[in-house]
Protein backbone atom coordinates (compact mmCIF):
# COMPACT_ATOMS: atom_id res chain seq x y z
CA UNK A 1 0.00 0.00 0.00
CA UNK A 2 1.33 3.42 -0.85
CA UNK A 3 1.25 6.26 1.63
CA UNK A 4 -1.68 8.61 1.23
CA UNK A 5 -0.79 11.57 -0.93
CA UNK A 6 -2.70 14.08 1.20
CA UNK A 7 -0.51 13.39 4.25
CA UNK A 8 2.54 15.68 4.22
CA UNK A 9 5.89 13.95 4.08
CA UNK A 10 7.71 14.25 7.42
CA UNK A 11 11.00 16.10 7.67
CA UNK A 12 14.02 15.17 9.72
CA UNK A 13 13.62 18.28 11.87
CA UNK A 14 10.34 16.94 13.31
CA UNK A 15 11.59 13.45 14.13
CA UNK A 16 12.79 12.74 17.66
CA UNK A 17 11.97 10.39 20.49
CA UNK A 18 11.28 13.35 22.77
CA UNK A 19 8.45 14.38 20.47
CA UNK A 20 6.37 11.32 21.37
CA UNK A 21 4.29 13.03 24.06
CA UNK A 22 3.78 16.29 25.98
CA UNK A 23 4.95 17.55 29.37
CA UNK A 24 2.32 18.54 31.94
CA UNK A 25 2.83 20.52 35.15
CA UNK A 26 0.19 20.43 37.91
CA UNK A 27 0.99 23.69 39.70
CA UNK A 28 -1.61 23.24 42.41
CA UNK A 29 -0.27 19.85 43.54
CA UNK A 30 3.37 20.27 42.42
CA UNK A 31 3.31 17.21 40.15
CA UNK A 32 5.07 16.77 36.82
CA UNK A 33 4.12 14.33 34.04
CA UNK A 34 6.33 13.72 31.00
CA UNK A 35 5.57 12.17 27.64
CA UNK A 36 1.81 12.43 28.22
CA UNK A 37 -0.50 11.17 25.47
CA UNK A 38 2.20 9.42 23.45
CA UNK A 39 0.76 7.03 20.87
CA UNK A 40 1.90 3.43 20.41
CA UNK A 41 0.75 0.96 17.77
CA UNK A 42 1.00 -2.84 18.08
CA UNK A 43 0.37 -5.67 15.64
CA UNK A 44 -2.75 -7.67 16.51
CA UNK A 45 -3.41 -11.07 14.90
CA UNK A 46 -6.48 -11.70 17.08
CA UNK A 47 -10.19 -11.79 16.38
CA UNK A 48 -13.29 -10.04 17.69
CA UNK A 49 -13.18 -12.11 20.89
CA UNK A 50 -9.52 -11.98 21.93
CA UNK A 51 -6.52 -9.80 21.22
CA UNK A 52 -3.38 -11.63 20.08
CA UNK A 53 -0.65 -9.00 20.22
CA UNK A 54 2.56 -9.67 18.30
CA UNK A 55 5.67 -9.19 20.48
CA UNK A 56 8.40 -6.95 19.11
CA UNK A 57 6.10 -5.34 16.52
CA UNK A 58 5.41 -2.03 18.28
CA UNK A 59 5.67 1.40 16.66
CA UNK A 60 6.27 3.92 19.44
CA UNK A 61 8.24 6.80 17.92
CA UNK A 62 6.25 9.20 15.74
CA UNK A 63 7.43 9.82 12.21
CA UNK A 64 6.48 13.49 12.58
CA UNK A 65 4.87 15.93 14.98
CA UNK A 66 3.55 19.35 13.99
CA UNK A 67 1.99 22.14 16.04
CA UNK A 68 -1.13 23.34 14.25
CA UNK A 69 -2.53 26.11 16.46
CA UNK A 70 -2.87 27.60 19.93
CA UNK A 71 -6.22 29.24 20.72
CA UNK A 72 -7.46 31.12 23.79
CA UNK A 73 -10.70 32.68 24.90
CA UNK A 74 -12.26 33.79 28.19
CA UNK A 75 -12.86 30.27 29.52
CA UNK A 76 -10.44 27.92 27.77
CA UNK A 77 -7.13 27.44 25.98
CA UNK A 78 -6.65 24.81 23.27
CA UNK A 79 -3.48 23.45 21.67
CA UNK A 80 -3.83 21.44 18.45
CA UNK A 81 -1.09 19.25 17.00
CA UNK A 82 -0.70 16.50 14.40
CA UNK A 83 1.16 13.25 15.08
CA UNK A 84 1.96 10.87 12.22
CA UNK A 85 2.96 7.25 12.80
CA UNK A 86 4.61 5.19 10.07
CA UNK A 87 3.10 1.71 10.59
CA UNK A 88 2.84 -1.61 8.73
CA UNK A 89 -0.29 -1.66 6.60
CA UNK A 90 -1.39 -5.16 7.70
CA UNK A 91 -0.16 -8.57 8.80
CA UNK A 92 2.13 -10.57 6.56
CA UNK A 93 0.61 -13.39 4.51
CA UNK A 94 1.51 -16.03 7.13
CA UNK A 95 0.08 -13.86 9.96
CA UNK A 96 3.23 -14.38 12.04
CA UNK A 97 4.40 -10.78 11.88
CA UNK A 98 3.46 -7.38 10.48
CA UNK A 99 4.13 -6.60 6.83
CA UNK A 100 7.65 -5.34 6.10
CA UNK A 101 7.01 -3.97 2.62
CA UNK A 102 3.53 -2.48 2.86
CA UNK A 103 3.41 0.54 5.15
CA UNK A 104 1.04 3.46 5.64
CA UNK A 105 0.84 6.79 7.43
CA UNK A 106 -1.43 6.87 10.50
CA UNK A 107 -2.32 10.56 11.08
CA UNK A 108 -3.58 11.52 14.57
CA UNK A 109 -4.94 15.01 15.26
CA UNK A 110 -5.02 15.97 18.96
CA UNK A 111 -6.78 18.93 20.56
CA UNK A 112 -5.72 19.56 24.17
CA UNK A 113 -8.00 21.90 26.13
CA UNK A 114 -7.71 23.52 29.56
CA UNK A 115 -10.96 24.92 31.01
CA UNK A 116 -11.06 27.65 33.63
CA UNK A 117 -12.08 26.22 37.00
CA UNK A 118 -11.84 22.53 35.99
CA UNK A 119 -8.97 20.45 37.44
CA UNK A 120 -8.45 18.35 34.32
CA UNK A 121 -6.96 18.40 30.82
CA UNK A 122 -9.23 17.31 27.98
CA UNK A 123 -7.96 15.41 24.94
CA UNK A 124 -10.00 15.20 21.75
CA UNK A 125 -8.27 12.85 19.31
CA UNK A 126 -9.17 12.18 15.68
CA UNK A 127 -7.53 9.23 13.94
CA UNK A 128 -7.70 8.47 10.23
CA UNK A 129 -7.26 4.69 10.38
CA UNK A 130 -5.42 3.51 7.27
CA UNK A 131 -3.97 0.30 8.74
CA UNK A 132 -5.31 -3.19 9.46
CA UNK A 133 -4.52 -5.82 12.10
CA UNK A 134 -3.30 -3.45 14.81
CA UNK A 135 -4.03 -1.88 18.20
CA UNK A 136 -3.59 1.84 18.83
CA UNK A 137 -3.18 3.11 22.40
CA UNK A 138 -2.48 6.41 24.19
CA UNK A 139 0.21 6.30 26.90
CA UNK A 140 0.31 8.19 30.20
CA UNK A 141 3.63 7.54 31.99
CA UNK A 142 3.33 7.34 35.78
CA UNK A 143 5.63 9.50 37.96
CA UNK A 144 5.73 6.77 40.62
CA UNK A 145 5.67 2.99 40.90
CA UNK A 146 2.30 1.31 41.51
CA UNK A 147 1.18 -2.25 42.20
CA UNK A 148 -2.54 -1.74 41.55
CA UNK A 149 -4.96 0.06 39.28
CA UNK A 150 -8.13 1.67 40.65
CA UNK A 151 -11.00 1.41 38.15
CA UNK A 152 -14.70 2.18 38.15
CA UNK A 153 -16.97 -0.76 37.41
CA UNK A 154 -20.73 -1.32 37.63
CA UNK A 155 -21.80 0.14 41.02
CA UNK A 156 -18.25 -0.31 42.30
CA UNK A 157 -14.68 0.98 42.25
CA UNK A 158 -12.18 -1.89 42.22
CA UNK A 159 -8.52 -2.10 43.18
CA UNK A 160 -6.94 -4.45 40.66
CA UNK A 161 -3.48 -6.06 40.80
CA UNK A 162 -1.47 -5.27 37.69
CA UNK A 163 -0.14 -8.76 37.09
CA UNK A 164 -2.66 -11.13 35.47
CA UNK A 165 -3.59 -14.29 37.32
CA UNK A 166 -1.34 -17.25 36.46
CA UNK A 167 -2.75 -19.60 33.87
CA UNK A 168 -4.15 -22.75 35.49
CA UNK A 169 -3.19 -24.95 32.53
CA UNK A 170 -6.81 -25.92 31.90
CA UNK A 171 -8.62 -22.84 30.65
CA UNK A 172 -8.84 -22.08 26.95
CA UNK A 173 -7.82 -18.42 27.38
CA UNK A 174 -4.58 -17.03 28.75
CA UNK A 175 -5.22 -14.45 31.50
CA UNK A 176 -5.03 -10.95 30.02
CA UNK A 177 -3.00 -8.07 31.43
CA UNK A 178 -5.59 -5.58 30.16
CA UNK A 179 -8.48 -4.68 32.45
CA UNK A 180 -12.00 -3.26 32.02
CA UNK A 181 -13.13 0.12 33.28
CA UNK A 182 -16.07 2.46 33.00
CA UNK A 183 -15.27 6.15 33.29
CA UNK A 184 -11.82 6.24 34.92
CA UNK A 185 -8.64 4.43 35.88
CA UNK A 186 -6.54 5.91 38.71
CA UNK A 187 -3.09 5.22 40.11
CA UNK A 188 -1.80 6.28 43.52
CA UNK A 189 1.53 6.22 45.35
CA UNK A 190 3.62 8.48 47.55
CA UNK A 191 0.56 10.48 48.59
CA UNK A 192 -0.28 11.51 45.01
CA UNK A 193 -2.58 10.26 42.30
CA UNK A 194 -3.17 10.37 38.56
CA UNK A 195 -6.45 9.48 36.87
CA UNK A 196 -7.35 9.14 33.21
CA UNK A 197 -11.04 9.77 32.53
CA UNK A 198 -12.67 8.47 29.38
CA UNK A 199 -15.84 8.66 27.34
CA UNK A 200 -16.65 5.17 26.06
CA UNK A 201 -13.16 3.62 26.11
CA UNK A 202 -13.49 0.52 28.30
CA UNK A 203 -9.98 -1.06 28.20
CA UNK A 204 -6.64 -0.18 29.77
CA UNK A 205 -3.36 -1.72 30.90
CA UNK A 206 -0.29 -0.70 32.88
CA UNK A 207 2.85 -1.40 30.85
CA UNK A 208 6.55 -1.14 31.69
CA UNK A 209 8.89 0.46 29.17
CA UNK A 210 12.50 -0.37 28.35
CA UNK A 211 13.57 2.30 30.85
CA UNK A 212 11.68 0.50 33.65
CA UNK A 213 9.04 3.22 33.97
CA UNK A 214 5.37 2.32 34.17
CA UNK A 215 2.72 3.88 31.96
CA UNK A 216 -1.02 3.59 31.67
CA UNK A 217 -2.06 2.52 28.16
CA UNK A 218 -5.60 3.46 27.11
CA UNK A 219 -6.91 1.44 24.15
CA UNK A 220 -8.29 3.61 21.33
CA UNK A 221 -8.54 1.15 18.41
CA UNK A 222 -8.29 -2.61 18.05
CA UNK A 223 -8.61 -3.60 14.40
CA UNK A 224 -8.99 -7.23 13.28
CA UNK A 225 -10.43 -9.02 10.25
CA UNK A 226 -12.09 -12.13 11.68
CA UNK A 227 -15.01 -12.94 13.94
CA UNK A 228 -13.09 -15.91 15.34
CA UNK A 229 -9.90 -17.80 14.55
CA UNK A 230 -8.53 -21.06 15.92
CA UNK A 231 -4.81 -20.24 15.52
CA UNK A 232 -4.32 -17.64 18.28
CA UNK A 233 -1.61 -17.77 20.94
CA UNK A 234 -3.86 -16.10 23.53
CA UNK A 235 -6.69 -18.66 23.21
CA UNK A 236 -6.93 -22.36 22.53
CA UNK A 237 -9.36 -23.10 19.71
CA UNK A 238 -12.05 -20.93 18.20
CA UNK A 239 -14.64 -18.89 20.06
CA UNK A 240 -17.17 -18.84 17.23
CA UNK A 241 -17.43 -19.36 13.46
CA UNK A 242 -14.40 -18.46 11.34
CA UNK A 243 -15.98 -15.63 9.35
CA UNK A 244 -14.09 -12.76 7.73
CA UNK A 245 -15.26 -9.39 9.12
CA UNK A 246 -13.52 -6.63 7.13
CA UNK A 247 -15.62 -3.99 8.86
CA UNK A 248 -13.92 -4.89 12.15
CA UNK A 249 -10.72 -3.39 10.71
CA UNK A 250 -12.42 -0.05 11.42
CA UNK A 251 -11.10 1.90 8.43
CA UNK A 252 -11.62 5.65 8.18
CA UNK A 253 -11.97 8.46 10.72
CA UNK A 254 -12.56 7.94 14.45
CA UNK A 255 -12.89 10.41 17.32
CA UNK A 256 -11.99 9.79 20.96
CA UNK A 257 -12.41 11.84 24.14
CA UNK A 258 -10.49 11.37 27.36
CA UNK A 259 -9.02 13.56 30.09
CA UNK A 260 -6.21 13.68 32.64
CA UNK A 261 -6.37 14.83 36.25
CA UNK A 262 -3.93 14.63 39.16
CA UNK A 263 -4.40 15.04 42.89
CA UNK A 264 -3.04 14.60 46.38
CA UNK A 265 -4.43 11.97 48.72
CA UNK A 266 -6.92 9.29 47.69
CA UNK A 267 -9.47 9.16 44.87
CA UNK A 268 -12.45 9.45 47.23
CA UNK A 269 -11.44 12.69 48.93
CA UNK A 270 -10.12 14.11 45.64
CA UNK A 271 -13.56 13.66 44.03
CA UNK A 272 -12.26 11.61 41.10
CA UNK A 273 -15.52 9.70 40.57
CA UNK A 274 -17.82 12.77 40.22
CA UNK A 275 -15.19 14.44 38.05
CA UNK A 276 -15.12 11.36 35.80
CA UNK A 277 -18.91 11.22 35.61
CA UNK A 278 -19.09 14.92 34.74
CA UNK A 279 -16.65 14.32 31.89
CA UNK A 280 -18.22 11.09 30.62
CA UNK A 281 -21.78 12.45 30.73
CA UNK A 282 -21.69 16.15 29.76
CA UNK A 283 -24.88 18.20 30.11
CA UNK A 284 -27.28 18.32 27.18
CA UNK A 285 -29.02 21.60 26.29
CA UNK A 286 -32.28 21.99 24.37
CA UNK A 287 -33.51 25.16 22.68
CA UNK A 288 -37.07 26.29 23.35
CA UNK A 289 -39.22 29.35 22.88
CA UNK A 290 -38.87 32.22 25.35
CA UNK A 291 -41.22 31.99 28.34
CA UNK A 292 -41.14 32.51 32.10
CA UNK A 293 -41.78 28.90 33.08
CA UNK A 294 -43.16 27.70 36.40
CA UNK A 295 -40.02 26.63 38.26
CA UNK A 296 -37.95 29.82 38.29
CA UNK A 297 -34.29 30.09 37.35
CA UNK A 298 -33.23 26.88 39.11
CA UNK A 299 -34.92 23.51 38.71
CA UNK A 300 -32.79 20.73 40.21
CA UNK A 301 -33.99 17.24 39.35
CA UNK A 302 -32.34 15.75 42.42
CA UNK A 303 -29.91 16.82 45.12
CA UNK A 304 -27.54 14.32 46.70
CA UNK A 305 -26.32 15.88 49.93
CA UNK A 306 -23.62 13.31 50.66
CA UNK A 307 -20.41 13.33 48.56
CA UNK A 308 -19.98 9.55 48.70
CA UNK A 309 -23.56 8.84 47.58
CA UNK A 310 -23.24 8.44 43.80
CA UNK A 311 -26.30 8.87 41.54
CA UNK A 312 -26.55 6.17 38.87
CA UNK A 313 -30.03 6.69 37.38
CA UNK A 314 -32.88 9.21 37.30
CA UNK A 315 -35.85 7.96 35.33
CA UNK A 316 -39.60 7.44 35.41
CA UNK A 317 -41.42 4.22 36.15
CA UNK A 318 -42.65 2.37 33.07
CA UNK A 319 -45.89 1.61 34.95
CA UNK A 320 -47.12 5.05 35.99
CA UNK A 321 -44.37 7.58 35.28
CA UNK A 322 -43.38 8.04 38.93
CA UNK A 323 -39.86 9.48 39.44
CA UNK A 324 -37.22 6.96 40.51
CA UNK A 325 -33.75 7.88 41.77
CA UNK A 326 -31.02 5.27 42.12
CA UNK A 327 -27.77 5.72 44.02
CA UNK A 328 -24.99 3.69 45.58
CA UNK A 329 -22.35 4.27 48.24
CA UNK A 330 -18.61 4.53 47.64
CA UNK A 331 -17.89 5.19 51.33
CA UNK A 332 -15.64 2.83 53.27
CA UNK A 333 -18.07 2.68 56.21
CA UNK A 334 -21.83 2.96 56.80
CA UNK A 335 -23.17 6.08 55.09
CA UNK A 336 -26.28 8.13 55.87
CA UNK A 337 -27.12 9.35 52.38
CA UNK A 338 -29.28 12.42 51.86
CA UNK A 339 -31.59 12.73 48.84
CA UNK A 340 -34.02 15.43 47.74
CA UNK A 341 -36.21 15.24 44.61
CA UNK A 342 -38.36 18.38 44.25
CA UNK A 343 -40.51 16.83 41.50
CA UNK A 344 -41.45 13.94 43.77
CA UNK A 345 -44.46 14.03 46.06
CA UNK A 346 -44.31 13.70 49.84
CA UNK A 347 -44.57 9.93 49.55
CA UNK A 348 -41.50 7.85 48.78
CA UNK A 349 -40.52 4.23 49.11
CA UNK A 350 -37.37 2.16 48.81
CA UNK A 351 -37.74 -0.36 45.98
CA UNK A 352 -35.57 -3.07 44.49
CA UNK A 353 -34.21 -3.05 40.94
CA UNK A 354 -37.55 -4.43 39.71
CA UNK A 355 -39.30 -1.45 41.39
CA UNK A 356 -40.97 -3.64 44.04
CA UNK A 357 -41.58 -1.93 47.39
CA UNK A 358 -39.13 -2.77 50.19
CA UNK A 359 -39.40 -0.15 52.96
CA UNK A 360 -39.99 3.51 53.80
CA UNK A 361 -36.95 5.85 53.89
CA UNK A 362 -36.44 8.20 56.81
CA UNK A 363 -37.06 11.96 56.65
CA UNK A 364 -34.18 14.43 56.45
CA UNK A 365 -35.37 18.03 56.70
CA UNK A 366 -37.38 18.12 53.50
CA UNK A 367 -35.48 15.26 51.89
CA UNK A 368 -34.91 11.62 52.62
CA UNK A 369 -32.28 9.82 54.68
CA UNK A 370 -31.08 6.46 53.39
CA UNK A 371 -28.56 4.35 55.31
CA UNK A 372 -26.18 2.58 52.92
CA UNK A 373 -23.52 -0.04 53.50
CA UNK A 374 -20.34 0.25 51.41
CA UNK A 375 -21.26 -0.37 47.73
CA UNK A 376 -24.92 -0.90 48.57
CA UNK A 377 -27.42 0.14 45.85
CA UNK A 378 -30.66 1.90 46.74
CA UNK A 379 -33.62 2.90 44.54
CA UNK A 380 -36.19 5.42 45.75
CA UNK A 381 -39.59 5.62 44.08
CA UNK A 382 -41.63 8.81 44.47
CA UNK A 383 -45.37 9.18 44.03
CA UNK A 384 -46.44 11.40 41.15
CA UNK A 385 -47.02 15.05 42.04
CA UNK A 386 -50.61 16.07 41.38
CA UNK A 387 -51.02 18.86 38.78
Amino acid sequence: MSRRARTPSPTSSTRSASAAGACVRDWRNALDFRNVNAFVDDGDRGDEYNADILPGETVAEPESRELISVERDAVSATLTYLTVLDVPARLSANRRRRSRRERTWLPILTRVTLWAGLPRIDFQVTVENTAADHRLRALFPLPFVVANAITENQFHVATRPLAPAPWNGRGDELPAATFPQKTFAAFEAEGAGLAVLNRGLPEGEVVTGADGRQAYALTLLRCVGWLSRSDLHSRRGGAGPTIATPGAQLPGPHEFAYALTSYRGGWRDAGVLPLAHAFAHPPVAFATNGHEGSLGSAAPLATFGTPFAVPSALHRSHEDGAPIARLFSVAETLLDASLSVPAGSTGAGLVDLLERHLAEPGSDGGGWAIPLRPWQIASVRFGRREP
